[in-house]
């Protein structure tokens, strides 16, 4: 299965850059790599990974967004 995504990121114009794959499966297990940690898994599916990837980055921006607002105070 190939994951790559095709969207720009956030702030990001023009083309899409290239970038490494981030899903990956082993023995039949579904893994996501993060740059900051370990790498997360295993997941019984695709599908649960994804979810928990997303999930993982929502709460990385709200964490950012109460550091940042800590910050300004």
């Amino acid at each position: 299965m190939n994951a790559v995504l095709t969207i720009n990121r956030f702030n990001e114009t023009g083309q899409i850059p290239t970038r490494s794959e981030r899903f990956y499966q082993n023995k039949g297990e579904w893994y996501y790599s993060v740059r900051t940690d370990l790498d997360k898994g295993p997941f019984k599916s695709f599908e649960e990974a994804r979810q928990s990837l997303t999930k993982y980055i929502k709460d990385s921006l709200t964490d950012q967004s109460s550091n940042s607002c800590k910050n300004n105070q």
